[in-house]
């Protein structure tokens, strides 16, 4: 509803550039927070019995980094679809559901056997971005707009970054180090997104 309010306004392109990349630092520092303080998180003890999550599940904490970045392409996606619904042009988005489908399915068939969760996370991830990628190009097409693919990129870029120290240091780092490394990785995403220039955005609207 949003993008379609909006679509006639003066400068709504630039608008939406902008809400693709203020979304994606948004969501970004929710991933990279999680990231690093989920297997601590778990661990919280109840008042009366047990943990946020029951013991026998820690052992899948390590597919949440991947299954979270998968959700962020979602996220992404939803904003790119906005140029797909302004022109009326629906009739590509159950190919691209579909590819999705085929490709989350392909890559699990592939990847399960091998890395089990881990695979099956991983061929999420792997669709969402392959509609994430085909949906930019399907809008682009019929409602050009100039995000600022730069920024965008970089934060994912600090995204991989988290998911690779993650992954490398599992069960090596404390807590303090992991918040450092939050911390810093955040602090690039902040001042590449420029989240702290969002309110005054939207005071303009």
């Amino acid at each position: 509803p949003f993008f379609l309010n909006n679509a006639k306004e003066p400068g709504a392109k630039e608008l939406f550039a902008k809400i693709l990349t203020l979304f994606t630092g948004a969501a970004s520092l929710v991933f990279v927070v999680l990231t690093f303080t989920i297997q601590d998180i778990i661990r919280i003890p109840l008042p009366f019995k047990g943990y946020i999550i029951g013991e026998q599940y820690w052992g899948g904490v390590i597919i949440v980094p991947i299954v979270l970045l998968a959700y962020l392409f979602l996220g992404i996606y939803t904003n790119l679809i906005a140029g797909v619904y302004i022109e009326k042009k629906t009739k590509y988005l159950p190919f691209i559901t579909g590819l999705g489908a085929m490709l989350n399915i392909a890559s699990a068939l592939l990847l399960i056997p091998v890395w089990g969760i881990t695979g099956s996370a991983l061929s999420t991830l792997i669709s969402y971005v392959a509609m994430a990628v085909y949906i930019y190009f399907v809008s682009q097409k019929f409602y050009p707009v100039k995000y600022e693919l730069s920024k965008v990129l970089i934060i994912l870029g600090i995204n991989i970054a988290a998911i690779l120290i993650f992954f490398n240091t599992f069960g090596l780092l404390g807590l303090p180090a992991r918040i450092a490394a939050a911390v810093i990785l955040c602090t690039g995403i902040i001042y590449t997104a420029q989240l702290y220039k969002a309110k005054m955005l939207f005071s303009k609207k």
